[in-house]
């Protein structure tokens, strides 16, 4: 059981009392990575949301062990900030000194390859590196759980590979690989 992150058992998603999804029962194991197909409308985005407690309406059992993030299709980058600051903004709202924020942003940025990429605004990166910026705004908060949303969605080929790589690379010995490690996750 403490091998268990998320549970669900009859879970149903009604925002508004409509539902949208359901019923479910899963359970995800520390160190899965899983993923959730069906068609337009199926309801995915909306389960995200409802592991990340963004919506209400839900129904049945639901418990989730450890931190959630929930990263959506859209990357949401403010295009007047660079990615360093797009991705340190939410350290900043939680009133984490700006120093810490960027040393924390610099050793997620080096893991996922953006360092170099940092002063970039988001109209000058790539899809893959907008997408990486918007995993590592997750990561430096401490997440081990990560939610993404239609994660390759506007993703070129190599650049969808690459993701790949990096998300697989994420996890660690059970663990999802965070700011709050010191220690860099060894090559796969």
């Amino acid at each position: 059981m403490d091998r268990v992150m998320i549970e669900a058992e009859d879970l149903v998603v009604a925002p508004g009392g409509r539902a949208r999804m359901g019923p479910a029962t899963f359970t995800v194991e520390k160190g899965s990575i899983v993923v959730i197909a069906g068609p337009n409308g199926a309801g995915k985005t909306t389960l995200l949301k409802a592991i990340a407690g963004l919506v209400g309406g839900v129904r049945g059992r639901l418990v989730v062990r450890g931190t959630p993030t929930y990263i959506p299709q859209s990357d949401m980058l403010l295009p007047w900030k660079t990615l360093l600051d797009n991705i340190i903004l939410p350290l900043r709202v939680r009133g984490t000194p700006r120093e810490e924020a960027v040393e924390r942003a610099k050793r997620v940025a080096r893991l996922l390859g953006l360092e170099e990429h940092l002063g970039k605004y988001p109209r000058h990166a790539s899809g893959g590196t907008r997408r990486k910026a918007s995993v590592a705004r997750g990561l430096v908060m401490g997440a081990d759980i990560l939610l993404l949303d239609e994660p390759f969605s506007g993703v070129d080929v190599a650049g969808k590979a690459a993701l790949i790589d990096m998300l697989a690379g994420l996890v660690i010995g059970g663990i999802l690989y965070s700011p709050r490690y010191t220690r860099p996750p060894p090559s796969l």
